[in-house]
């Protein structure tokens, strides 16, 4: 619901009688957008109802008023309905906001499509319509997933670096130790947020027994685009395995 009254100030300059609604589009369009509103305005005093309609066009990224507050001291407009089309070969942005002297808030941002309406119906909120009449569904957009597997085969106690999350990803993984000799050694495994220089906080296994021809499983760990994964084996003896999903939100 839309509620809009006049300031209290029955005096105030028209630029401080209180919020307004507006649109306005990301850039310029061939063909201007047109709105048409349609609300109700409440004489508290009298408890009457006046039905009232507004029209207009876009004026690309320049705001354009599509809903104000009522002229007189003790009214309230309520909008009941809304509705913008969008007639341009070209996606067009669209953006409804609420300003209050000045103060801005984005209520809405969305594309439109050649023949979309974007339209507002109180008690319902907004929806778009495609060329055809139909509701459009708007799909969240799903990430995409990549597998990854690294291996790494350390020499001995040397800390190396095995892998290196992309920019714009996240890395959901689980890593596997295992020990090619029968001689008990030790490992350690590190994460170096956005690949910071070696230090004690990184470490998720320090110095970590692992018997003779045995292996070792980790519990599944989520990082950031450009974290570093850095492994060190007390032995040359020790093979590494990542495993994991590369994420592009």
């Amino acid at each position: 619901m839309i509620i809009l009254d006049r300031a209290a100030d029955d005096q105030a300059s028209p630029a401080d009688l209180g919020e307004t609604l507006e649109f306005l589009l990301a850039g310029a369009s061939v063909t201007a957008l047109p709105f048409v509103t349609s609300f109700v305005e409440f004489d508290d005093a009298q408890r009457s109802i006046a039905p009232i309609n507004f029209h207009g066009v876009s004026n690309g990224v320049t705001p354009v008023t599509i809903f104000e507050p009522p002229d007189g001291e003790g009214l309230t407009r309520q909008l009941k309905a809304l509705s913008i089309y969008q007639p341009n070969t070209a996606n067009t942005t669209v953006t409804i906001q609420l300003n209050d002297n000045a103060t801005t808030r984005i209520i809405l941002n969305i594309t439109l499509e050649l023949g979309d309406t974007l339209e507002y119906n109180d008690g319902e909120g907004f929806r778009v319509i495609d060329k055809n009449g139909n509701i459009k569904i708007i799909e969240p957009e799903v990430p995409t997933i990549t597998n990854v597997i690294d291996q790494s085969n350390p020499a001995a106690a040397t800390l190396t670096d095995v892998y290196t999350v992309p920019a714009g990803q996240r890395f959901e993984f689980k890593y596997v130790v295992a020990n090619r000799s029968a001689v008990a050694t030790s490992f350690r495994f590190s994460i170096a947020i956005a690949g910071a220089v070696d230090s004690n906080e990184q470490y998720v296994a320090y110095d970590t027994p692992i018997s003779g021809n045995d292996i070792y499983e980790s519990p599944t760990f989520k990082i950031n685009a450009t974290d570093v994964l850095r492994v060190y084996a007390t032995l040359a003896t020790l093979s590494f395995n990542i495993t994991g999903e590369l994420i592009t939100p």
